[in-house]
């Protein structure tokens, strides 16, 4: 399979020598396989692949239309079956001839429709238009390179790298906004000639311009629509729609696995799958520590369903430095590498994984969501108890730490990021202050007045919609599916169903939360008879990345700051020696900044 590749010649000053460099580049064969069409002037060129021989290139009977395409449509059934009303004619099973007879019958107006994980470029010959899209969620990728005479669009930033053409030429400031946020604005990337397309848009290009005009999905917003509901209701549609989710990411074959990674999101994806018939063949658990294995053991236990334990030991963290040479653009998530290795190890048995990416921000259970939460539900006290709160966190013994569920790690964590307006500290809260020259964030229309009755709602509304459409859909999804791509996997993200997001999105935020963290979740685990698991698995079950750093990688850590390196010039030195430091001595957690810093100073090495 090839991928989506598009080259747009209008000169005629290459040839298909660009395209074939370009399917080599991603491509498990040799790449040859390629369609070519007269357009306007010039010449345009279209990766291609059989649907026997796992491609994703349709052409339409009458010719006139193509279709490059990657991923999945969860409600291929409804539009098939609209289609065959008004005469299509099928000759495969495949989601990409689905959307060719519904781009051909309903123009774009059907993207809106669209649901699930998707990337395409539709071509029209007749009209001379491209049209372009990705799914709302961000989680296929698409890019683009434009110039007045060579246009091209690949799922792959080195596919469009192999074919010749831009420079490979750094964005500095992509790389100053990823050191402060762990993640760059669409369409920003990396590389000065590269553009993302964003996150659940449509474009639209002809043959004698390169302008990509957009045009928004419906996306649902927050709102009240399920304010009035109880909360037995609320937890019933949260189960009616999570199951249904299963259903349309369940993927017909018997190599089929989930990799639990012993939170109760992945223990709740289990549960209902065994209750309405939706089990993966493999379940992989991972696994930090004895603790963790012995409580996954109780969990599949209960359920009745076998696993096969992956155990994260020295030898397999070994592989940083292949996990960094494998990325296009660098991941600042340390959560990242763990889904590196999980797919390494299970591309041997499965070809399809359930996994529950998305989930902590979707239902605002991430630590700085739930810390930002506690802030403005105890607004007015914080701002008279934060000197004393700043001198205590200092001195707080660690023993305390797994005895509050490492709530004190949580409070030493954000208690010197709080500032007497949310403003000021959703800046600090999402931003890292190591940059010798700040980088500016783009601050949501915050609420100052802890009077006023939406003043939690509000605010917490604010950095939802940061979490859920830019950081997630700009550096956690398409990540996701580039590492899963490379071993040859397919993901299916529940968690990220339309249907499931759209309900989520409606409700006033604050409930996501008023009632403890997870607590839909928790619910519906007690229901399940689960609830003598509930608490142990509500614990923190994250890599232990911090303890890695110290134990592994603190010299490369050192480094950061006693070495002159690709990063030296945009940091504040200082700083970054300060941050090292209290980590290694285990003062304060500071690995997710030193995680994004060694990726990023090996990343720059092999690609500067």
């Amino acid at each position: 399979m090839s991928g989506i590749n598009l080259f747009l010649d209008r000169r005629n000053r290459w040839s298909a020598e660009q395209i074939l460099r370009m399917n080599r580049a991603v491509s498990k064969d040799d790449g040859r396989q390629y369609e070519q069409f007269p357009f306007g002037e010039g010449t345009l060129y279209l990766s291609a692949g059989s649907a026997e021989s796992g491609g994703c290139s349709f052409r339409s009977p009458c010719g006139n239309n193509f279709l490059l395409f990657e991923g999945e449509l969860t409600n291929r059934y409804e539009l098939k079956n609209k289609l065959l009303g008004k005469g299509a004619q099928f000759n495969t099973d495949s989601d990409a001839e689905v959307l060719l007879w519904a781009l051909m019958e309903w123009g774009k107006e059907i993207v809106k429709e669209l649901e699930g994980m998707f990337a395409f470029v539709f071509l029209n010959t007749e009209k001379r238009e491209i049209l372009s899209a990705r799914d709302r969620q961000g989680i296929k990728p698409l890019y683009c390179h434009l110039e007045e005479d060579v246009s091209i669009i690949s799922s792959s930033i080195r596919a469009i790298f192999a074919s010749g053409i831009p420079a490979q030429t750094l964005n500095t400031g992509s790389i100053r906004q990823f050191l402060s946020q762990g993640f760059i604005e669409a369409p920003k990337t990396f590389y000065q000639s590269i553009q993302e397309l964003k996150a659940g848009t449509c474009n639209i290009m002809n043959a004698e311009s390169h302008k990509l005009d957009e045009a928004l999905f419906c996306l649902a917003e927050g709102g009240e629509e399920f304010g009035g509901m109880s909360d037995g209701k609320l937890v019933e549609q949260f189960e009616e729609l999570l199951s249904d989710a299963l259903f349309r990411n369940f993927p017909h074959g018997q190599y089929f696995g989930m990799s639990l990674d012993g939170t109760l999101n992945g223990a709740l994806l289990l549960t209902l799958g065994k209750k309405v018939g939706a089990l993966p063949t493999y379940i992989f658990t991972q696994n930090f520590s004895k603790k963790q294995e012995e409580l996954a053991e109780e969990l599949l236990a209960f359920l009745g369903i076998s696993h096969h334990p992956i155990r994260f030991n020295r030898e397999m963290l070994s592989n940083f430095g292949e996990y960094v040479d494998a990325m296009e653009q660098p991941m600042a998530d340390p959560e990242t590498f763990i889904r590196y290795l999980t797919a390494k190890i299970c591309s041997p048995y499965a070809k399809v994984l359930w996994s529950t990416e998305g989930s902590r921000e979707l239902l605002g259970t991430k630590s700085r969501i739930f810390a930002f939460y506690q802030y403005l539900s105890n607004y007015e006290n914080v701002q008279k108890l934060l000197p004393v709160l700043r001198q205590g966190s200092g001195w707080l013994p660690a023993k305390f730490n797994s005895l509050a569920g490492g709530k004190i790690d949580l409070l030493k964590k954000y208690v010197h990021k709080i500032s007497p307006g949310p403003s000021e500290t959703f800046q600090a809260f999402v931003s890292d202050s190591v940059l010798a020259e700040p980088f500016p964030v783009e601050t949501p229309l915050f609420e100052n007045e802890p009077g006023s009755p939406d003043f939690v709602s509000h605010n917490l509304s604010c950095l939802l919609q940061f979490e859920q459409h830019r950081f997630l859909s700009r550096a956690i999804l398409p990540s996701h599916e580039l590492i899963f791509r490379q071993w040859n996997l397919e993901t299916r993200l529940p968690f990220q169903d339309e249907a499931l997001v759209d309900f989520i999105h409606q409700l006033p935020a604050g409930q996501l939360l008023e009632k403890g963290r997870n607590w839909m979740v928790e619910a519906l685990l007690e229901e399940n008879k689960l609830g003598k698991l509930v608490k142990k698995l509500a614990r923190p079950t994250s890599p232990p990345i911090g303890k890695w750093i110290r134990e592994m990688w603190a010299d490369e850590a050192k480094s950061l700051y006693l070495e002159t390196n690709a990063l030296s010039s945009y940091l504040d030195l200082e700083q970054v020696e300060c941050a090292v430091k209290l980590h290694l001595e285990g003062k304060e957690d500071r690995s997710s900044l030193i995680w994004r810093l060694l990726v990023l100073k090996r990343w720059l090495e092999r690609n500067s």
